[in-house]
């Protein structure tokens, strides 16, 4: 009976670990998805310089953190993230 009762715990804790596998290929997924379209989406500013999109590109593209809430702000707010990040990069 020990046993059964132990071979359940270890498919329980086996199915967690494989949803959390799911979620980071899901969100593996996503962030691949926001880098191919990072570099179109800061040449659609107005007002960057190639220098801060450049920049950008480097900052966002390997910090995906930042690039979700990149993504998550609204047009308005966009140039002025990017033209922060240009000046204070990641302080």
């Amino acid at each position: 009976m020990e046993e059964i009762e132990n071979m359940s715990a270890s498919i329980a804790a086996l199915g967690l670990k494989i949803d959390g596998l799911v979620n980071a290929a899901k969100n593996n997924g996503e962030v691949a998805e926001l880098q191919a379209k990072l570099g179109f989406e800061l040449q659609q500013i107005r007002g960057l310089t190639d220098r801060e999109i450049f920049r950008a590109i480097n900052i966002l593209g390997t910090n995906y953190d930042l690039l979700r809430v990149f993504s998550a702000l609204p047009k308005d707010m966009k140039r002025s993230y990017v033209q922060n990040l240009s000046i204070y990069g990641l302080k």
